[in-house]
């Protein structure tokens, strides 16, 4: 019977510092999450960064491609001029 008593109380210890080990297992989790929290913000503000530096990269795109346009539009005027001053000529 004392043997059963004994049995039973070093059970009862190995299930408590199972149940402490739980515990510090949950807590080292919980810590793991807040930082995967954290690092999923900050992969987010750089997504962020990221697309903005890509909306300006258009504009300025967008811009040059106007700026390449007008050029031509006035190249082709100044050969459209130059014909018809040639023609003017001849």
């Amino acid at each position: 019977m004392i043997g059963l008593w004994l049995w039973l109380i070093e059970l009862q210890s190995w299930l408590m510092a199972l149940h402490l080990w739980l515990i510090e297992l949950q807590s080292w989790l919980m810590a793991l999450q807040l930082w995967l929290i954290d690092l999923q913000s900050w992969l987010m503000a750089l997504q962020l960064w990221l697309i903005e530096l890509q909306s300006r990269s258009m504009a300025l795109q967008h811009r040059l491609i106007d700026k390449q346009s007008r050029s031509i539009t006035l190249q082709q005027r100044s050969i459209d001029q130059q014909s018809r001053s040639i023609t003017l000529h001849h």
